[in-house]
């Protein structure tokens, strides 16, 4: 199956729904979103912004601050891409590699808080991914493989507390879950097939 074509446009003002927990994070403009919250980069080829574009390609908020930065071959992302949120703060930083994400990614709020960080194999989500609240509380983190969520996965509350924790083979919830509401209270719920992809070392 052939990647598909992204064609990105920084589009302002885009709200981002779905959030679990209700966390109040920032959106990311301009991006197909992933569950996380997060853009989804994977299995994607990114044109340039502007066709036709070639070198150095730079763009401004009407405030003046900038907003994106990175370089334009034969139409598509390379090298060292950035983009800001209207507010100067830093949104994410990343290379590319033919139009393919690769390498370590960071996101970050607009308050300037971390929002995201992992690495990327020829455009694909790989090895560990780590997110954040827009208070610096971890949210969730957990291994990808191919693009596809892999073994443990844990996500907390905006306050800290434990709300679910888990197991993924392919993408898909396997075995035992444990989901915690934020009084505390926990309630398990149960999966088909088996841990296949790591193993989760704790009392389920």
């Amino acid at each position: 199956m052939g990647r598909r074509i992204l064609v990105v446009a920084v589009v302002a003002g885009m709200t981002l729904s779905g959030v679990v927990f209700g966390s109040g994070r920032t959106p990311i403009t301009g991006w197909n979103l992933d569950k996380w919250g997060t853009p989804h980069l994977g299995n994607s080829i990114w044109e340039c912004p502007k066709r036709g574009v070639e070198g150095r390609y730079l763009t401004s908020w009407t405030n003046g601050n900038k907003k994106m930065k990175g370089t334009c071959t034969g139409g598509f992302a390379t090298g060292k891409w950035q983009q800001w949120h209207e507010n100067g703060e830093l949104m994410w930083k990343g290379e590319w590699e033919g139009g393919l994400p690769t390498g370590t990614w960071k996101a970050y709020h607009d308050n300037g808080k971390k929002w995201a960080r992992g690495t990327f194999v020829n455009g694909l989500r790989t090895d560990e991914f780590s997110y954040w609240y827009d208070n610096g509380e971890l949210w969730a983190e957990g291994d990808w493989i191919e693009d596809k969520e892999a073994g443990c996965w844990v996500v907390y509350y905006k306050n800290g507390e434990l709300a679910l924790r888990g197991a993924y083979v392919d993408g898909e919830k396997v075995d035992k879950w444990l989901y915690w509401d934020e009084q505390g209270n926990r309630r398990p719920e149960i999966y088909g097939g088996e841990t296949t992809q790591g193993k989760c070392f704790w009392n389920l």
